[in-house]
């Protein structure tokens, strides 16, 4: 099942890639990478929950990120400040969205998060993990795609206290101290 899983997102990232660069894309196996912090550039988290469990990490450098806000938006896209991140964000969605399409047509039920935007060395995993990488290239850009799918019905499909990245995490009900009522609403705590 992993490969498929990590088919139908290299298949996205390879459509997405088209359509940002404007020019055919290339894919690049790059190997394994063991880890739980975000690589350097501007980078992209995003869970996938359903009978198919994961991340997707997208990563791009500044270059790549300005070069795609320019062919989005012109000219005028060097004046919006922190422009990269969302670019990567929107990349990151474009991907996930379109390979949770491919795997609904296949059978798969899956939702994935909204793109949690991560800076260069933040911690989105308690434990590392071992994603799947890979290298596209367009247009003289590259852009790398990380992908860890697990089996969402194996016990360790969701590890306790694993992070969801951009300094949120998963969040717990916390019972109120004795004889205390929670003031508007449950309170949550961060696990890590």
């Amino acid at each position: 099942m992993d490969t498929e899983v990590y088919q139908a997102f290299v298949a996205a990232a390879m459509k997405a890639m088209e359509q940002w660069g404007g020019q055919a894309a290339r894919a690049e196996p790059a190997g394994l990478d063991h880890t739980q912090t975000a690589p350097q550039g501007v980078s992209a988290l995003v869970a996938l929950v359903g009978s198919v469990g994961g991340l997707l990490l997208v990563t791009m450098d500044e270059a790549t990120a300005a070069c795609f806000a320019r062919r989005a938006l012109g000219p005028s896209a060097e004046t919006v400040p922190g422009l990269s991140r969302s670019v990567v964000a929107e990349l990151a969605n474009l991907i996930a969205s379109g390979g949770a399409s491919r795997l609904a047509d296949a059978g798969y039920s899956l939702t994935v998060t909204v793109p949690q935007p991560l800076s260069p060395g933040e911690e989105f995993l308690a434990q590392p993990a071992l994603f799947r990488v890979i290298t596209l290239r367009c247009g003289g850009h590259s852009v790398a795609l990380r992908v860890h799918p697990r089996d969402a019905s194996s016990p360790t499909a969701r590890p306790q206290g694993q992070r969801l990245g951009g300094g949120g995490g998963i969040l717990h009900p916390r019972r109120p101290p004795a004889g205390r009522q929670p003031v508007g609403g449950p309170r949550h705590r961060r696990i890590l």
